[in-house]
């Protein structure tokens, strides 16, 4: 990543709890949309996500959050919570709260299926992310493989 590169975090408030968020880059340049980045788990963070910020250079926000019960957010004791509808929900309410309207969503193993998950309500749910159907060539972590845009 570019020195320089503007970098926002912060927690949005999500059923009582907090989801905490990281942002790399400021803007979306002209026919560029912003890339949400959902990690693996239930359990595990965004870090392993991280290279991923490169992209910010290209003109366009990459974001990152940890889902509830990991990494930087809370942790719920209730484990009725650990359900699908859960993660759909605080997708949504991730993407409201930083006033995301389109987003390419970049989901790795659990990310991926939570991002499936969202799909077909995308343009029914207030707050949710728009979809455009575009999958990377290869699952590998090298960005260049993966046409954006």
């Amino acid at each position: 990543m570019q020195s320089g590169t503007p970098i926002k975090e912060g927690f949005i408030p999500f059923r009582g709890y907090k989801t905490w968020y990281r942002v790399v880059g400021d803007h979306e340049e002209p026919g560029r949309l912003p890339i949400l980045c959902l990690h693996g788990g239930p359990g595990p963070t965004h870090a392993f996500l991280q290279p991923f910020e490169s992209i910010a250079s290209s003109g366009r926000r990459v974001i990152f959050y940890d889902q509830l019960g990991s990494g930087n957010s809370n942790c719920p004791p209730d484990p009725t919570l650990w359900a699908m509808d859960l993660f759909v929900q605080e997708l949504g309410t991730v993407c409201e709260a930083l006033e995301l309207d389109h987003v390419h969503l970049l989901g790795f193993s659990w990310g991926g299926i939570a991002g499936l998950a969202i799909c077909p309500h995308a343009a029914k749910v207030p707050g949710q992310p728009g979809y455009r159907k575009r999958p990377c060539k290869h699952p590998t972590m090298d960005h260049r493989d993966c046409p954006f845009d």
